[in-house]
């Protein structure tokens, strides 16, 4: 399984966070609870780092704490927003961010289809099934690639979902982060795991 190493993680936190603020920020609201604040920071540092070479296609996003929701989390393209569900443990909250900030991504930056094409197959669905259509939550493209991505992030922290997803999506994920042809994944080889999540200054 591939993971992301702490010291691509710190670069790209020193790139998008730093003192310049340059890069795609994650507004926290106010009225956020400061620990849920905090680690949220920590996760979009290293959500970022997984894909260094996309951070110009991915939009500032809002994050917003609810005490009440349906659902776990929450992604809202218009205007690009993540709700997430208070209170919760910091390995649900990590893993639904995560998610969410991966549904970020597919819908605000369009070189994700490019992706798509790849992660299907390596999924066992042909190049042209719909991406945001199946026939539960854990057939849908979409969702796969999410959970994919909370895999490559979070690597032994992330929670285990009934999803059988497998290692060479999780590459393919990594390789296109990188800037790579999703041709390359095979030869990247495995990464050092994650670090704890890194707290940042970004509003």
């Amino acid at each position: 399984m591939t993971r992301l190493a702490p010291l691509a993680v710190a670069a790209l936190i020193g790139l998008a966070v730093g003192a310049t603020n340059v890069g795609p920020r994650l507004r926290v609201d106010p009225d956020t609870p400061a620990d849920l604040r905090d680690l949220a920071r920590g996760t979009w540092a290293s959500f970022l780092a997984a894909f260094p070479a996309r951070t110009a296609c991915i939009p500032d996003v809002a994050l917003v704490g609810r005490w009440t929701l349906p659902d776990r989390a929450e992604y809202r393209p218009d205007p690009p927003t993540v709700l997430v569900r208070i209170p919760a443990t910091a390995r649900q909250l990590e893993a639904a961010l995560v998610h969410e900030f991966a549904h970020h991504l597919e819908f605000q930056c369009p070189e994700q289809a490019g992706l798509r094409p790849a992660f299907l197959r390596s999924q066992g669905m042909p190049a042209g099934h719909p991406w945001f259509a199946g026939a539960s939550w854990e057939a849908t493209p979409s969702e796969r690639f999410a959970e994919a991505t909370v895999q490559l992030v979070l690597g032994d922290r992330a929670l285990r979902r009934r999803m059988a997803i497998g290692e060479e999506a999780e590459a393919l994920i990594r390789a296109w982060g990188l800037g790579l042809d999703p041709s390359t994944a095979a030869s990247l080889g495995p990464a050092p795991a994650p670090g704890p999540p890194t707290r940042t200054e970004d509003g």
